[in-house]
């Protein structure tokens, strides 16, 4: 029972350490990759606490693996809108003044029901309401209400990141060169725009800041960071517990030939001894062998090693040698469960 407590204490210290890395939002404002990483990590960190016999390392090393990924993605798609764009999707709209666009409705697989159900949940009950409305990448609707009197239209997006809503162009009655003109007009190109909105009267242009200022400094770069420092910390630890792994397994497999090597010539004390030797050796390395392999592996092992000292006797000579391949078939089957792991 404390075993299982102590587990899940470590793994949801690690589950939010991972969590606060990763700098997530609410669950209804993630992307569809995001989600995607969140239902992983879940379920990788209930793996160990479901099955007491299986090593702490089968979810801590998922959980921060998942996590480095997921910061080195954001940030590839922060660097990259096109890699952005392809992982998250784009907004789609489906109304535009007042009337539906049923090819969009098509292309994202919802109905006219979910439509208007989502609009409902905004307190629209007629798409007659809304000058327009569109879907965003993590599935939430966005909808602007039909001006009143002398309100100001919302203003939309015709350059975000590098991307041209095409949509948004046609929808004020304007095209692309007319948006290189009024960049030109600023003394602007399009890479060097962050944002730029309309709404047919007004024009809104946010430049990017310089890549060496401290706009790409702080929060996101230190998560970038731990990320790498992260991957590099979880490849030497792989390696060096597999080195671990391969050392010891080998070495127990050598001293229990070495054994029977003096049970075979009649050597019959110090095959003992050297059978308690290995025994022993066995015992200590089960410490951290328990940490990276099944429990039940190492149980057997040492319960087939526990019982050679006991055989080493010349009319049970036969039965040592079979018992002696034995334990060395499990050494391989421990050393054959860690790198299968992973």
């Amino acid at each position: 029972m404390l075993a299982s407590v102590f587990r899940t204490v470590i793994v949801y210290v690690a589950v939010i350490t991972a969590m606060r890395l990763m700098g997530k939002r609410q669950l209804g404002e993630l992307q569809p990759a995001e989600l995607v990483t969140t239902f992983l990590i879940s379920n990788v960190a209930s793996i160990c606490i479901d099955e007491p016999d299986l090593p702490l390392a089968a979810s801590i090393v998922p959980i921060f693996l998942l996590t480095a990924l997921e910061i080195l993605n954001s940030t590839l798609a922060w660097f990259c809108p096109r890699y952005a764009r392809l992982l998250f999707g784009k907004p789609i709209t489906v109304i535009v003044r007042g009337e539906i666009r049923q090819q969009a409705l098509q292309e994202l697989r919802i109905t006219a029901s979910d439509l208007m159900e989502a609009l409902r949940g905004k307190e629209y009950f007629s798409p007659a309401e809304l000058l327009w409305a569109t879907v965003e990448p993590n599935g939430s609707i966005s909808t602007a209400p039909v001006p009143q009197n002398s309100e100001a239209p919302p203003m939309l997006p015709l350059l975000l990141e590098g991307t041209v809503y095409r949509e948004n162009l046609a929808f004020f009655g304007v095209d692309e060169p007319w948006l290189d003109d009024r960049l030109a007009e600023k003394q602007l190109t399009r890479p060097q725009v962050l944002l730029l909105l309309y709404n047919g009267k007004d024009l809104l242009i946010v430049p990017r800041q310089n890549a060496k200022g401290p706009a790409r400094k702080g929060r996101g770069m230190s998560r970038n960071r731990y990320a790498v420092i992260l991957l590099v910390v979880l490849a030497l630890t792989l390696w060096l517990a597999g080195r671990y792994v391969n050392r010891t397994t080998a070495t127990l497999c050598n001293e229990l030939q070495t054994a029977c090597t003096l049970a075979e010539t009649g050597q019959m004390p110090q095959a003992q001894q050297a059978y308690r030797a290995a025994a022993d050796n066995a015992a200590q390395a089960s410490k951290v062998l328990g940490m990276l392999v099944r429990r039940n592996l190492i149980d057997q092992m040492n319960q087939t090693l526990s019982l050679l000292p006991g055989c080493a006797k010349e009319e049970n000579l036969t039965d040592l040698t079979l018992e002696t391949d034995r334990a060395c078939c499990q050494l391989q089957q421990i050393q054959q469960s860690f790198f299968g792991s992973f």
